[in-house]
Parts: structure tokens; C-alpha cells; sequence
């Protein structure tokens, strides 16, 4: 056998191995990529649902400061903000549960989602709510359209007074406009101007 004999196997059996090498990466770059390929959106779907799921858990579980920490920044004034803290969430009664997200859509290019889910507001009804959420950078946030936000709290009034929210703070009658709350129900104590009397507290 000659040198040259040699060396022709050799480069054969080079170019075999590179060609092999080179089969392999491309096997493992089509397992990465082709399902982003195919399905661009999983990742984001993903994300989303585990965002729309924490917030969820959040509320059944009345942790207040972890469901406020998922909402999109606002520049609303809010009276009373102690009424979104887990001290004080966590007593009040009647607040959603058992949610089962049932779908997940990805939205404005990417940077937004919607997220149906199922969820019990008590032993005997079933309702289907809406989160709507937006990206900003790596984080997402739920909006204020969305279902299970905080929402106005609305009392009506026959004259004056002053109004104490689940015994956290305590309001005059012309600055309650402001007043939001997760959902579930709320002990509203009024007292009259010349704090005669107090009247029960009232659910809402």
C-alpha cells in the first residue's frame, strides 16, 4: 500500500466524518427551531398563561400585593390603596376561585395577549372571565379592561358622611369616588356627620 493509497482513504474518511458532523448539527438545529417555525407563538403563549395564572392564583388566594404587582402601571389617584394589600384582601369574603385558564391568544404582534379562563365567584355558578395582557419589554402586565381588576366601589348616599372600608380607612363622603377593590365583598361602615350613630356595614 502506498503513501498516496493512504492518504486518499484518509481525506475520504475526513470528508466522511465532516459530512456526518455537519448532518448532526443540522438534525439538532431543525429540532430547535422547526417547532418555533411552525408554531411561532408557544413561547409567548406560554409566558402569558404563566403570568394570567399567577395573578389568578393571586386573587383566590387573597394576596393583594402580589395581584397589584402584575397590573399595568396607572397614574389614577386611588383613595384608600390599603384596600389592595394582602393585610386587607385576605379577610374579604367571597373573592373568585378555582380558575381553569381555557385559552390563550397572542395579540399586537406579539406584545399582547388574551387569556379566557373559568373560574367559581360561588359554590353555585360557574363564569367565564377575560385577561387581557400586555408586554412591555420582558414583562407582562394585566389591564385594566380586563375581568377581575380592581373596579370602582359604589355606594350611594343620602347626604354626608363618612365611610370605613373592611375597617382599613376611613373616608369623607365627597372623596369616595376613587375608591377600587379586587372583587369579592366588601364591610362598608357609614357614619353620619354628626357621629350620632353608625349605621351596619353593608356588603358589596
Amino acid at each position: 500500500m502506498t503513501s498516496s493509497t493512504t492518504g486518499a482513504r484518509r481525506g475520504r474518511r475526513g470528508r466522511l466524518l465532516a459530512a456526518t458532523a455537519v448532518v448532526v448539527l443540522l438534525v439538532v438545529v431543525a429540532v430547535i427551531l422547526l417547532p418555533r417555525l411552525i408554531e411561532p407563538d408557544r413561547a409567548l403563549r406560554a409566558e402569558a398563561s404563566a403570568v394570567a395564572s399567577t395573578y389568578l392564583h393571586a386573587i383566590e388566594d387573597g394576596d393583594g400585593d402580589a395581584a397589584a404587582a402584575l397590573l399595568e402601571p396607572t397614574d389614577e389617584t386611588r383613595a384608600c390603596p390599603e384596600l389592595l394589600t394582602s393585610e386587607v384582601y385576605r379577610e374579604v369574603a367571597d373573592r373568585p376561585s378555582e380558575a381553569t385558564i381555557t385559552d390563550v391568544e397572542i395579540t399586537s404582534g406579539g406584545t399582547g395577549a388574551v387569556v379566557d379562563f373559568l373560574y367559581e365567584p360561588d359554590p353555585a355558578a360557574s363564569s367565564i372571565g377575560t385577561l387581557h395582557l400586555r408586554q412591555d419589554g420582558e414583562t407582562w402586565s394585566v389591564t385594566d379592561v380586563s375581568d377581575l381588576v380592581p373596579e370602582r366601589i359604589v355606594v350611594s348616599l343620602a347626604g354626608p358622611g363618612d365611610l370605613t372600608y373592611e375597617g382599613a380607612c376611613t373616608l369623607p363622603s365627597d372623596e369616595i369616588d376613587t375608591v377600587v377593590a379586587f372583587p369579592g365583598s366588601y364591610d362598608i361602615a357609614y357614619t353620619d356627620p354628626a357621629n350620632v350613630g353608625t349605621a351596619e356595614p353593608v356588603t358589596v
